[in-house]
C-alpha cells in the first residue's frame, strides 16, 4: 500500500487550513483505512497544541519517500520543493488541494516551480469542492485528472463540550482588507440590547486553537471567506452565531433569508468532508 502523505503548511499565523489538513489527514486514514503520514515542514510549530482541539491526530513523518502520494496546497507545494527538491521525482501522485489563494500562488512561482511541475504534470491532480470552482480547474497542469470531494469537516476527533467564557467572539483577520469599524457600532448596540460581552480577536492577540469550544458565541462580520470554518464549528457545538454580514464562501451554501443580519442563527446542515474512493 503506498503511503499518504500530508503535508502540513503552517503561514505566519493560525487559519482554516491547518485544521482541514489535519482533518482531511484523519478522514482518510479512519474512513478510507489508508497508511497516511502528516509532514509538518514548519519548524516553528508544535502539532501537539492541536491536542487542544483533537483527542487524536495522525502520526508524523519527516520526508517524502519514493512512490508516496503527497496532498498538498500549492502554499505547501511551494515548501517542501525548497526543502526537497527531488519531491515531483520520488512522489508517485501530487494532489493539490485549491484554495483561496492557489492562482495567486502558482503566478508568482511559474520559473521556480510550475515550469518544472509541468514537466511531470501526468502526476498532478487537483482536489476541488465543485462550489468552490476559481480557475485552477482549468489549469493545463491539471487537465483531466480533477478529483472533486466536499471540503467539510471531519468531526469524529473533537473534544467534548467545554466551554469556559461566558464572552460571545468576534474574530478579525489579516486576510480581512475591509473595514470593520462601520460594524462596532451595530454590534455594540446589539450587545447592550441583549446584554452580551464580546472578545475582538485578532491573528496578533488571539491564537487558539479551537474557539469554538471556548466561547459562547460568534459576531460574523466577514466579507471574503473562500470556505468558512467557524461558524460551521460553533454550530457543532450548538452554540449560536450573530451575522452582521455574509461571505461569499459562506452564501454558497446558503441564502441570504437564511442568514439574516444581527439574529441568533444556529443550523444543523454542516457540510461533512466526503470523498470518493477514486484516488488512493
Amino acid at each position: 500500500m503506498n503511503r499518504i502523505v500530508i503535508i502540513q503548511f503552517w503561514s505566519y499565523y493560525l487559519s482554516g487550513n491547518v485544521f482541514y489538513l489535519e482533518e482531511l489527514a484523519q478522514y482518510l486514514e479512519q474512513e478510507k483505512n489508508l497508511d497516511v503520514y502528516v509532514y509538518n515542514i514548519c519548524q516553528t510549530q508544535n502539532r501537539n497544541k492541536l491536542l487542544e482541539r483533537y483527542f487524536y491526530i495522525t502520526k508524523e513523518t519527516n520526508q517524502i519517500q519514493k512512490n508516496d502520494i503527497v496532498y498538498t496546497t500549492f502554499n505547501g507545494m511551494i515548501e517542501i520543493f525548497r526543502k526537497q527538491p527531488n519531491i515531483i521525482e520520488l512522489a508517485s501522485k501530487i494532489v493539490i488541494i485549491s484554495n483561496a489563494s492557489i492562482m495567486e500562488k502558482i503566478k508568482d512561482n511559474i520559473k521556480e516551480i510550475v515550469l518544472h511541475c509541468m514537466e511531470h504534470s501526468h502526476k498532478f491532480y487537483l482536489l476541488i469542492d465543485p462550489l468552490y470552482y476559481n480557475g485552477s480547474e482549468q489549469l493545463k497542469i491539471f487537465q483531466n485528472r480533477i478529483i472533486h470531494y466536499q471540503r467539510g469537516f471531519y468531526f469524529k476527533n473533537y473534544v467534548e463540550t467545554k466551554q469556559s467564557n461566558s464572552k460571545y467572539l468576534l474574530y478579525y483577520t489579516k486576510v480581512d482588507t475591509y473595514d470593520i469599524q462601520p460594524y462596532m457600532y451595530k454590534i455594540e448596540q446589539y450587545c447592550q440590547k441583549n446584554n452580551i460581552e464580546y472578545l475582538f480577536g485578532d491573528d496578533d492577540t488571539f491564537q487558539s486553537y479551537h474557539v469554538a469550544n471556548i466561547y459562547a458565541g460568534l459576531f460574523y462580520t466577514r466579507k471574503k471567506d473562500y470556505t468558512p470554518r467557524l461558524p460551521y464549528e460553533f454550530w457543532y457545538y450548538n452554540k449560536p452565531v450573530v451575522f452582521f454580514d455574509r461571505s461569499d464562501g459562506i452564501l454558497k451554501r446558503y441564502t441570504k433569508e437564511q442568514l439574516p443580519l444581527e439574529q441568533k442563527m444556529i443550523h444543523t446542515n454542516i457540510p461533512i468532508l466526503k470523498m470518493d474512493d477514486g484516488l488512493v
